[in-house]
């Protein structure tokens, strides 16, 4: 994710890394292994807030209708 002031990442073990443009600096953020899953992030202009969205369980239904008019 890009912000102004650098780059958000995140690795596959669940870290999330932030790159300060200024400096070249990497600072990792957080862990949390449910960012290695479906994910989509965003994050406030600021880079005081994240937000994530997350998929617990899949599921689907499939339904045959039949003489349907």
């Amino acid at each position: 994710m890009l912000v102004s002031q650098g780059i958000y990442v995140i690795d596959g073990d669940g870290d999330l890394y932030f790159y300060r443009f200024s400096n070249g600096s990497v600072t990792k953020v957080i862990h949390d292994a449910r960012f290695i899953a479906d994910w989509s992030m965003a994050i406030s202009p600021d880079g005081r807030e994240i937000v994530w969205t997350q998929i617990d369980v899949r599921t689907a239904d499939v339904m045959l209708v039949e003489n349907f008019h």
